[in-house]
């Protein structure tokens, strides 16, 4: 699926379950691009650290440069790009089955719920490298104010409003992955 032509255009970036996503790509070697009119500045900074390439106006008729559109469910079917992009032929993935689709080949390691998903997700970080020393891993999440990710991470911040994910693979560096 990793092809250096192959371009991931994210419709609602700066949502928090695409966010994460679009930055788990990009770190990854996806080329990835994102969009989102109402794109706050933390998750913009955050977005543009891991290289996903921001556009602030994309038209319907520019959505043909890109091979596959990525879109929130908070994204109405009738918006522009959308629109544009079924006209155009591309192939249009929720957030949920690009997760799945990414995830397909990998061990990993889901936490959701209403409660303890960071005190969880936390644990995991610390006790799968430890554990395994050549387990691979990358812990992706929100970003906000939770502080125990975060500095297990190195990273800004992150929260358990959204899924956690630890995804293993040999694609990635040994260790929980997500440093700068």
């Amino acid at each position: 699926m990793m092809d250096d032509t192959h371009r991931y255009l994210f419709v609602g970036a700066g949502g928090m379950g695409m966010a994460p996503l679009a930055c788990w790509m990009s770190r990854a070697g996806y080329s990835v691009s994102g969009y989102d009119a109402h794109l706050q500045e933390c998750v913009r900074r955050w977005l543009d650290e891991a290289g996903v390439t921001l556009e602030d106006f994309i038209f319907s008729e520019q959505v043909s440069t890109f091979n596959t559109v990525v879109y929130s469910s908070a994204v109405p079917q009738s918006h522009p790009i959308l629109v544009g992009a079924r006209e155009a032929g591309l192939r249009l993935l929720r957030r949920g089955e690009m997760l799945a689709e990414i995830a397909q080949n990998k061990r990993l390691i889901a936490v959701v719920g209403s409660h303890g998903k960071t005190t969880t997700s936390g644990m995991i970080a610390k006790a799968v490298p430890s554990a395994c020393r050549r387990v691979p891993a990358r812990v992706i999440s929100k970003p906000s104010r939770s502080r125990v990710l975060a500095r297990r991470l190195r990273r800004p911040s992150f929260s358990s409003a959204t899924i956690t994910l630890a995804m293993f693979s040999p694609l990635f560096p040994q260790g929980v992955a997500e440093e700068s």
